[in-house]
């Protein structure tokens, strides 16, 4: 969760006018290409978000109550998980 995630803040400018129609057809193809996997990575990341809210909503609930024992438990659960996702990000940049 503490990864950071770079996007270009702009896309490449060029001047369609000294393209020829396939070249512009391409870039165009690939500018689409481009938002779809943009728009598919917000898509992830307000899931995370929402995610993430659900879980501190949680804990401040349980802190408000005075439940101590289940912070304690869901922070287990919480640091169970992030072992979980560590491996499994080991184990992808290894492939």
């Amino acid at each position: 969760m503490s990864e950071s995630i770079v996007f270009h803040a702009c896309s490449t400018l060029c001047n369609p006018d000294l393209l020829s129609e396939h070249q512009v057809r391409a870039e165009l193809k690939r500018t689409n290409d481009e938002l779809f996997g943009k728009d598919l990575k917000i898509i992830e990341l307000k899931e995370q978000v929402h995610a993430l809210d659900a879980i501190l909503v949680r804990l401040a609930k349980l802190q408000i109550s005075g439940n101590y024992s289940e912070i304690y438990n869901e922070m287990q659960r919480l640091a169970a998980h992030y072992q979980e996702q560590k491996v499994a990000q080991a184990a992808r940049q290894t492939h």
